[in-house]
Order: structure tokens, then sequence, then C-alpha cells
């Protein structure tokens, strides 16, 4: 839900307000659209949702790790949606998000 989230928001202010209500041994899990792959679809899709009540901001992989903050990335880390722990029944192509779980100290 980040991704619907504007920078004057402050979305990594936001991850850590969340985290910080979180036991130690928690896992903050997240998932974050991204331009990194396809940045004229990602544009696309911005443009249409600006018509929306809610606006996506897709953001790139170094502002999306910065919502985990001090948690630790578990492998295998902040990765394209596809990668997280792939199977024979998922594609391995892009699929313009990121996904990463982070543990809590």
């Amino acid at each position: 839900m980040l991704h619907f989230v504007s920078d004057d928001a402050d979305p990594v202010a936001l991850t850590e307000a969340y985290r910080s209500r979180l036991a130690p041994g928690s896992f903050h899990v997240l998932s974050h659209v991204t331009a990194d792959h396809d940045p004229e679809i990602a544009a696309a899709a911005a443009k249409t949702y600006t018509s929306t009540a809610n606006p996506i901001w897709p953001r790139p992989k170094e502002r999306i790790t910065e919502m985990f903050g001090s948690a630790t990335l578990v492998e295998p880390g902040l990765v394209d949606a596809s990668e997280w722990r792939p199977d024979d029944a998922v594609a391995l192509e892009h699929v313009g998000f990121y996904a990463g779980v982070g543990r809590i100290a």
C-alpha cells in the first residue's frame, strides 16, 4: 500500500512508526511498485491512477530499501516479487513490484 503514499506523507517515517510497535523477532513484510524494470509501463500506470482518488508513486529500489530502516532483510533480500522464493508456477519475469521481509532486532 505504500505506493499509494506520496513523498510528502513520508513513507519512510510511516514505516518506522509501524516497526517501532513490533516486538523484537517480528517480521516487516513489504512490497512496492517500481519503475526500475519498465519505466514506460510504470509511467502509464501512474498516469492512469492520477485521475483517481489514490494516485500511485512508483519508487526505485534504493528508496524502498530505506523503508526497512534497521530491520535486517532475510534472504533473498529486496528483490523483484517474481524472485521471492519462486517455484515452477511463477513466471520468472519482472512484475514491477519489489518484495522483501525484514526481521526486527
